[in-house]
């Protein structure tokens, strides 16, 4: 397999003689054709789509939204509050609606984004220099790249004319790398360091250059970066937490409530369903109807009214009051910066 390979260590003929590519006239269009269907498009997985209804249901997770769910049902049956139990109702349908509004939106914009960010190479096919979208490269495709231009894949530089290209994205080092033709021996060299090869979605900043492709899609280092995030789990944000410890709380005070309720009436005399009536409307009145909807409209009008991109409400909470998210500095061939985040009281 391509990835299994230090192509680094490898001489361009090497590379050229594995790949089953000819530096002069490239791989035939029929070639190209099996190596796509061998190897797939040249492009990162996207996440797995969420259905509309999981997502609605999924609002429903929050505790207060099923308290204010079971409120209304309460309202409806047994109290026979009609007004209140549909109030209560259509008001966590509306919290819920926020929240995917806001997701929607998160979603259009990650959406539209990925349009823009189409990349084209100049790519030999049977002979001849040709433009083509980049999902449709193939290992063993040879590749010319000059300043200005993102580098569509993984690849083994067969020439460089004073090429630069900026890594930043990938390897954190703050000035664009010097890259060549010679080998560089060792299998296991830092990316930084490997001067003869070029990384898919990095920037070439000066010069020119040819490659011979040599990994596309998720098989590229920036396509493993994007495999391992996408295994990350989902992490409660603090606020969440805060929310939901918040919900428990009042369940338990409002359960107590409604127990010593109802054991105090019914000790003087009165019937089961006035006492029952009568502690479950007191449970009602207990429970802060307006927070999620309130916490929901702020959070969502906080990305609404910045040029950030929250594609979860979560994700405004997670990042905090950041002040500077991240400032690079010149230095080695590492990320350098500093992270400030002002602080949040409480817990």
């Amino acid at each position: 397999m391509a990835g299994e390979l230090a192509w680094h260590t490898l001489s361009a003929g090497q590379v050229l003689h594995s790949e089953g590519a000819d530096a002069q006239r490239g791989l035939s269009s029929a070639e190209a054709a099996a190596r796509t269907r061998r190897f797939g498009p040249n492009k990162l997985a996207g996440g797995r789509a969420e259905p509309r209804w999981h997502a609605f249901v999924r609002q429903y997770r929050d505790p207060m939204q099923l308290v204010l769910l079971a409120a209304g049902i309460g309202s409806l049956y047994p109290l026979k509050q009609y007004g209140t139990g549909i109030l209560l109702i259509l008001l966590t349908l509306f919290n819920a609606v926020m929240g995917l509004q806001q997701e929607g939106k998160a979603a259009a914009a990650v959406a539209a984004l990925q349009n823009t960010m189409i990349i084209t190479a100049r790519v030999r096919r049977d002979g001849q220099l040709a433009d083509v979208s980049a999902e449709h490269l193939v290992p063993g495709d040879i590749v010319s790249v000059q300043a200005g231009d993102v580098v569509p894949a993984d690849g083994r530089l067969l020439s460089a004319a004073t090429l630069e290209v900026d890594e930043s994205a990938l390897t954190g080092e703050s000035l664009p790398v010097s890259k060549g033709t010679d080998t560089v021996p060792g299998a296991g060299t830092p990316l930084g360091d490997r001067a003869d090869m070029v990384y898919m979605n990095t920037d070439v900043t000066r010069g020119a250059g040819e490659f011979v492709v040599t990994a596309t899609g998720m098989a590229t280092e920036v396509g493993h970066i994007s495999g391992m995030l996408a295994e990350e789990q989902d992490v409660t944000t603090p606020l969440t937490r805060q929310l939901d410890r918040l919900s428990k709380q009042i369940l338990v005070i409002a359960g107590l409530a409604l127990i010593a309720s109802m054991a105090l009436n019914l000790a003087r005399g009165d019937t089961f369903i006035a006492v029952f009536n009568a502690a479950v409307a007191f449970v009602i009145a207990a429970i802060p109807v307006g927070l999620p909807m309130v916490v929901t409209t702020i959070l969502a009008w906080g990305p609404s009214g910045s040029r950030a991109v929250m594609v979860l409400l979560g994700a405004r909470v997670s990042a905090g009051p950041v002040a500077v998210l991240l400032e690079c500095h010149p230095g080695g061939r590492r990320l350098t910066g500093r992270i400030v985040v002002l602080p949040r009281p409480g817990p």
